[in-house]
C-alpha cells in the first residue's frame, strides 16, 4: 500500500524518515552508499516513505554552523534509493515553490509525476514574507500541483511544513494550517522539536480551529533530530528550533552522552505529547519524521527512529487495548 493510500485510508501509526541529499559534487560511489545505507535501514524498520528535502542556500541571522554545498536534486537521489531498494519504497519529496516563475514549477511538477514517478510532494514556501520571490506562492502552486496531476491522471498527495512556535496575531499558525488544508494539504510535517509547549499548545488550537470550520484535521508528523555534538544543536537553532537551556545543559553534561541524552529526550517528548492528545481527545492524527540533519549522524538517527518507532508502536496498542 503506497504512503498516500495508508494516509488516506488513516491507517496508523505513520514514520517517516527525512535524508539529506549528498553533494551534488559527491562521487557516484558515495551516493551509492548512501543510497544503499538508507535500503539496509528500510529493510529493518517500519518506515512507511522516505522523506527527501531541498536544500538551498538559506540567507538566515547569524552565521552559518555547517558549510553549505549545492546538493543532488531530491528526486534523482529518490530513484537512486529505489533502485537499490527494486522500487518497493515510497518517497515523499520537498520542493520549495517560491524561486522558479509558474511555467518552470508546472514542468517541475510534471517531470515529478511523469518521470520520477513521485506523487507525493511537499509545498515550501520562502524564508520571508518580506521578500518578493519570482515564483508562486504555495496556495497558486498547490493549485498548479493538482492541475498538473490532473493532465497526467494522477491525484498527488500534497503536504506542507507547520513551525509550532511561529504564533502571530495577524495570521496565527493553526489559521495557516487550515488555509493550506483548504488549498490540498493532506498532510503536515513540523520544524524539529526539542520542547513539548509550544506543539501541545498548537495541536489543542489546531484541533478547535477544524472542529469550529468542520474540517477533517490533516495528520501532523512531529520532526525529531539526534544531538551528538554543540555544532549539532548550534545548526538546529541556526535553523530556528527552539532549544531550552535546560534541556542543552542536560544534553551536554559533563561525562554525558549527547545522544543517548538527546534521543532520550525526544522518547520523553513524543511520550508527552501522545499521552497529552490522548488526555485532551484530540482528533489530530500524529506520526514521526525522522531526520538526521547531518551526514554523519546518519547512526545516531537509527537509534532515533528505533526508539520513537517503539513508542508511536506501543501508544497505538495500548489505543486499542483500551
Amino acid at each position: 500500500m503506497s504512503f498516500a493510500t495508508e494516509l488516506r485510508e488513516g491507517s496508523q501509526p505513520w514514520t517517516l524518515y527525512e535524508v539529506i541529499p549528498p553533494d551534488r559534487s559527491a562521487p557516484r560511489e558515495t551516493i551509492a552508499d548512501q543510497a544503499a545505507y538508507i535500503a539496509n535501514l528500510l529493510v529493518d524498520h517500519g518506515i512507511d516513505a522516505i522523506n527527501i528535502p531541498e536544500i538551498r542556500n538559506e540567507e538566515r541571522n547569524g552565521d552559518r554552523v555547517a558549510g553549505f554545498m549545492e546538493k543532488y536534486d531530491p528526486r534523482n537521489f529518490g530513484m537512486t534509493i529505489q533502485d537499490v531498494f527494486d522500487g518497493d519504497i515510497d518517497l515523499v519529496v520537498n520542493h520549495a515553490v517560491v524561486y522558479d516563475e509558474a511555467d518552470a514549477q508546472r514542468e517541475w511538477f510534471r517531470a515529478t509525476y511523469e518521470k520520477f514517478g513521485i506523487d507525493s510532494v511537499v509545498i515550501v514556501g520562502g524564508e520571508s514574507s518580506d521578500v518578493d520571490y519570482p515564483g508562486p506562492s504555495v496556495p497558486a502552486a498547490a493549485q498548479l500541483a493538482r492541475e498538473v496531476g490532473q493532465d497526467v491522471g494522477l491525484d498527488p498527495c500534497l503536504g506542507a511544513i507547520t513551525i509550532p512556535t511561529r504564533r502571530r496575531e495577524d495570521l496565527d499558525e493553526p489559521e495557516r494550517m487550515l488555509a493550506k488544508i483548504d488549498d490540498g494539504a493532506e498532510f503536515f510535517t513540523s520544524q524539529v522539536i526539542y520542547e513539548a509547549d509550544s506543539t501541545r499548545q498548537l495541536l489543542v488550537d489546531y484541533d478547535r480551529a477544524c472542529r469550529e470550520h468542520g474540517v477533517d484535521p490533516a495528520p501532523v508528523f512531529l520532526s525529531f533530530a539526534p544531538i551528538t555534538g554543540r555544532k549539532d544543536a548550534r545548526f538546529l537553532e541556526w535553523l530556528g528550533v527552539r532549544i531550552p537551556d535546560e534541556v542543552k545543559n542536560w544534553v551536554f553534561q559533563a561525562r554525558a552522552n549527547p545522544l543517548d541524552r538527546s534521543v532520550r529526550v525526544a522518547e520523553h517528548l513524543l511520550r508527552e505529547i501522545l499521552t497529552f492528545t490522548d488526555r485532551r481527545d484530540l482528533d489530530v492524527p500524529i506520526g514521526i519524521n525522522v531526520e538526521h540533519i547531518m551526514r554523519y549522524n546518519f547512526d545516531a538517527s537509527e537509534v532515533l527512529l528505533d526508539r520513537l518507532d517503539s513508542l508511536l508502536d506501543w501508544h497505538e496498542l495500548e489505543n486499542q487495548r483500551t
